[in-house]
């Protein structure tokens, strides 16, 4: 199997007078191949009861679980009496895990992680819990957030649940390393990861949503570091 830093620094021969190697990185497509790489060691910590989602989940509704992971919002979802709900995510590993937690589970592996397929699906819900945080730079989230709005119904809803940005020293440490964009940063997992602030969420959804309600919460990460976290929920107009 091909390491995430492997994938991301590629180099690519190009025959020109001379031979020539050029280094080409590609942000998004390493955080796609390590999260491949750390399937079912490491478990999301979102607090999902956060969510609040029998408010604006109905038992009618076709759902999304974009960036589903190993089925862990699937499952809670499922708890609650919403079944008809389809997974999808970049990683073929966690999806494997998701359909064995969860048999007899839609769950589908995108294998372009820029064109999502969604096969003339459209959905009246669209949710993202700690998705958009691995989706790096900037512009990769836009398009992502484009080609997702896409798929939901007029008047459908999109929610986005993500961590925020900390004072802690930690992160200010972190933060101030370079990268290829602020408040991205490397963790021990070989990760490129995303700290949002509220704002930044709203403005990624652009024209394409009317913003229905905001929420700060508290939430905790995979190595049991505190952090705020950012609940969204918006409309398709």
């Amino acid at each position: 199997m091909i390491s995430p830093r492997q994938l991301a620094n590629k180099e690519w021969e190009m025959e020109a007078d001379s031979r020539q190697l050029v280094n080409c990185t590609d942000w998004l497509s390493h955080n796609v191949a390590a999260w491949d790489w750390i399937a079912g060691r490491i478990n999301s910590t979102f607090p999902l009861e956060e969510l609040d989602l029998t408010s604006w989940c109905y038992s009618s509704s076709r759902i999304l679980d974009y960036g589903c992971g190993t089925g862990r919002l699937m499952i809670e979802l499922n708890r609650l009496g919403i079944k008809n709900v389809i997974g999808m995510d970049t990683s073929s590993n966690m999806c494997k895990i998701a359909r064995t937690r969860m048999p007899g589970a839609i769950v589908t592996w995108i294998s372009n992680p820029r064109v999502p397929k969604f096969s003339d699906l459209m959905f009246d819900t669209v949710i993202l819990v700690g998705v958009l945080s691995s989706v790096v730079p900037v512009n990769e989230r836009k398009a992502l957030v484009m080609q997702l709005r896409d798929a939901i119904w007029p008047g459908g809803k999109i929610l986005i649940a993500d961590f925020g940005r900390s004072d802690e020293p930690i992160y200010r440490n972190r933060y101030r390393l370079p990268t290829f964009e602020k408040y991205t940063f490397k963790t021990e997992e070989d990760l490129f990861i995303h700290h949002f602030e509220c704002e930044e969420i709203i403005d990624l959804l652009g024209s394409g949503f009317n913003t229905r309600e905001t929420r700060r919460i508290s939430t905790m990460t995979i190595h049991g570091n505190l952090l705020p976290g950012h609940i969204v929920l918006a409309d398709r107009s």
